[in-house]
């Protein structure tokens, strides 16, 4: 389906030059008195390379129509992470750098959304915030109080992040993870 390249999204899939592209980032340039133009962040999801394009802003780009089902996170086989259909019980592969934006935020036995093109899994979208238990954080110093004081702390996925000093070991938090940082206790 041809839609004018500004109403591309983050997370579609573009076919540009008979390959498919999965879109990480976009930005629109003006310069000057020049024709503007977009410049996508695209990932090749047959080849796996990252690449820029430059498309004009009056240009038409095709957009591949995507299949999205809820799936369960079940485990780690080598580089690929195993995804299970809630529905079907059928098991997908999707190869770890595929996932490297997503991994931080993924517990076993989470349900997700997964991205299907032509029956082959390839994202996976999260919500904009999960709950997280905080497996390791050093103890709080007594009189930090005045300014806002920060500490870092590991979580139960290995990811580390800045957290108040208040947050102990043991507390689950919301982390943002679009922006990868601390919200609340959950």
């Amino acid at each position: 389906m041809a839609v004018p390249a500004t109403e591309a999204k983050k997370g579609q899939v573009l076919k540009l030059d008979g390959k498919n592209y999965l879109v990480l980032d976009y930005n629109l340039i003006t310069p000057g008195n020049k024709r503007g133009f977009l410049q996508f962040k695209l990932k090749d999801i047959d080849a796996g390379g990252i690449q820029t394009k430059k498309v004009g802003s009056n240009d038409q780009v095709d957009v591949v129509n995507l299949d999205r089902q809820p799936c369960e996170y079940l485990y780690q086989d080598g580089d690929n992470h195993i995804f299970m259909n809630t529905d079907t019980y059928d098991q997908y592969e999707i190869v770890g750098g595929d996932l490297e934006d997503v991994l931080p935020y993924i517990v076993h036995n989470q349900t997700v959304v997964v991205t299907f093109l032509e029956g082959r899994a390839v994202s996976v979208d999260l919500p904009a915030a999960v709950e997280l238990e905080v497996t390791e954080a050093p103890p709080s110093v007594r009189g930090n109080t005045a300014t806002n004081v920060t500490k870092l702390v590991t979580l139960e996925t290995g990811y580390q992040l800045q957290v108040p000093h208040f947050i102990s070991a043991g507390e689950k938090i919301k982390v943002d993870t679009r922006s990868g940082s601390f919200m609340s206790r959950a």
